[in-house]
């Protein structure tokens, strides 16, 4: 398992394990429809897992709420 992994990381594209993954399985910043798009948007903070995140957007800067506080997190 450790010469996999080791493989994978030299090898492979660690960043997009990590980016988030919008309600149509997008990969935020990785795939070509939202490569622009790095970051995720939840609008829907309650509910079910599925409901919250299958509402995720890739958007290319976070929402801000009147105060100037961000409503979403960066995805790195």
């Amino acid at each position: 398992m450790v010469a996999g992994t080791i493989v994978g990381i030299v090898n492979g594209n660690v960043g997009k394990y990590l980016a988030p993954i919008d309600g149509n399985y997008n990969i935020c910043g990785y795939d070509s429809n939202v490569k622009d798009y790095p970051k995720l948007y939840l609008p829907v903070l309650a509910g079910t897992p599925s409901e919250i995140f299958g509402s995720g957007v890739c958007v290319k800067e976070c929402p801000k709420k009147n105060g100037g506080k961000l409503e979403c997190a960066p995805a790195d």
